[in-house]
This record gives C-alpha cells, structure tokens and sequence, in this order.
C-alpha cells in the first residue's frame, strides 16, 4: 500500500502526516530537525513505498538527502505555489503538513527541480559573497552617517579609495565618532578581505567550467553575475525556452536583483 507523507520543515522541528490512497489520515508525528533525530525518524516510521512531500526552504536538500534511502520518493515543492496552504482557514504545521500529503496523492503537488550537489555548493558560496558584499554596503554607510551626524561634508570623491581612508583615520572627531569610524574600518578591512578570498575561489571553480565562461562572453557580464546565473539556472536545458527561464515563479519578471531568490 503507498502511502504518502508530508512534512512541514521548521529550522527546529519537522511536522509530518501521514496518509493512506484514499486521503484518511494514519498518524501524525513532531521530531527535532537534526540527522539523528530525522533518521530515527525514518527508520521507525517510513516504509520503502513511501511518497513524501515537503516544501523549498533553508534545510530542505539537507531533509532531502537523509529521507531518500528510507522512501522510494521525494518530491520538494515550490512554496509561492501551494496556495492551498496559505489560504488554509486552520493555519497550524499539522495542517500544514497534512496538505502537503494530500497535494502529493492527487498528483497536484508543484514541485521544484533538484539542483545537483555541484549547484548546490555553488549557490551556497554565491549567497554568502552576496551576503558579504550586503555588509561591506552596510559598513561604508556607517562610515558615511559619522559624517552626516556632525555636519562635516566629504573631503574625497572616492571615501573609501587609498587617500579617503587615510582621512578618516587622521579626520578629528569626538570620542564616540573616533571609536565608531576605526571600528567600521577594521571590519570593512576585513570584510574585503573575506570578498577577495571568496572571489578567488569563485575564480578556480570558474576556470573548470565552461558555461561559465561562454556566458562571460555577454557585454557586462562579469565572472561574478556569470557564476550567480549559472548558480540560479542550473541546467538550461530543463527550461522550455527563453521566456520560461526568464519568469520567476511568482510571475515576476526575473533581474539580477531577483536572480538569487528563484526557485527552480
């Protein structure tokens, strides 16, 4: 008899339902979210003709990995698509879950496609360069603001260039804009620091890909925008055409400033 199994993902605990072919729910079960605690899981309560179903989010490739060898499929969907979900009346995890389950015994679950390890790695180191660079952003408006807070105008076109910098550190300043405008310099120095390290490794991993690189070809595509499509994209040939690759599940047309965020 299959059965089928929703899971509600938390970052601390999982939510699951399971349900038999005709939709009658047979247990319900809450477990912590760590590998011990989901195989336990698993062993004690999922059956090799097991379907589950549980929806894109932080853990999910994690969840993924440990469910497979137990079931004999898992099929993770697109969570902008489960509408059935959100407009639940009872919005509680096992109803969550619940639904999930029946989504997958109907045939209506909308899933997503599983990146492969290397993609996966790749939009983990891209997400964090972007991350970092989102600090980097973060630092030099400090560093701007002690400006602004005093009335003291910009002495530099480029702040942050060779002489901007030595400015700030001889510029005179109370204790408090002292103290906050040498801390913001060291973690921006560091920071920097971080970017070019991971940019180098970016650069290795670019040097061995070729779809990288033919993509770099494009007018103002650096390695940087190349290496977060290809992030993003994955494997071109799973889209239909152009305009399929281009639209973002929710129906957005997809930017760059986008291009992180899809879920495909």
């Amino acid at each position: 008899m299959v059965r089928y199994v929703g899971m509600d993902i938390h970052k601390e605990i999982v939510v699951s339902g399971i349900i038999d072919e005709q939709g009658t729910v047979l247990q319900r079960h809450r477990c912590s979210c760590t590998r011990e605690a989901l195989e336990q899981f698993s062993r004690c309560y999922l059956q090799a003709t097991d379907q589950v179903a549980l929806e894109a989010t932080t853990n999910t490739w994690a969840v993924v990995e440990i469910l497979k060898p137990f079931v004999a499929e898992v099929g993770v969907a697109n969570p902008l698509k489960t509408k059935a979900i959100a407009e639940a009346k009872i919005k509680t995890d096992k109803v969550d879950a619940e639904v999930l389950a029946q989504l997958l015994r109907c045939d209506f679950l909308p899933r997503v496609w599983e990146p492969p390890v290397a993609t996966q790695v790749l939009r983990r180191v891209t997400a964090r360069r972007a991350a970092l660079v989102m600090d980097k952003t973060a630092i030099k408006n400090r560093l701007h603001a002690v400006l602004h807070q005093r009335l003291i105008p910009c002495p530099f076109t480029d702040l942050f260039g060779v002489q901007g910098r030595h400015g700030l550190q001889t510029l005179s300043l109370d204790t408090d804009g002292r103290a906050s405008v040498d801390s913001d310099l060291r973690l921006l120095a560091s920071i920097e620091a971080e970017i070019a390290q991971q940019e180098q490794e970016l650069a290795t991993a670019a040097y061995e890909e070729p779809r990288v690189k033919l993509l770099m070809t494009l007018p103002g595509v650096s390695l940087t925008v190349a290496q977060t499509l290809w992030a993003v994209l994955g494997e071109v040939d799973r889209f239909r055409d152009a305009d399929h690759a281009a639209i973002l599940p929710a129906g957005r047309k997809c930017g760059f400033r986008d291009a992180p965020q899809v879920i495909c």
